[in-house]
């Protein structure tokens, strides 16, 4: 007999930062504990912990956008 796990799943949020004038927006999503953030066509996805998913949307956009950058 399978068990079946209960997930939670955020519905999905916007999330913008600005860096050197120029805003960027993107939107991410909570399932369970893991925090996906999408921007343009790219992904970055990573654990929850202890951080507020808002603060780490932000902090996962800003590593999105220096790589397209790069």
């Amino acid at each position: 007999m399978s068990q079946k796990h209960n997930e939670y799943i955020s519905p999905s949020r916007q999330v913008s930062i600005e860096i050197n004038g120029q805003i960027y927006n993107g939107s991410y999503t909570v399932v369970s504990d893991i925090i996906t953030v999408s921007y343009k066509m790219e992904k970055e996805t990573t654990q929850v912990g202890g951080t507020p998913p808002d603060i780490l949307a932000r902090v996962l956009l800003s590593e999105l956008v220096h790589k397209e950058n790069a």
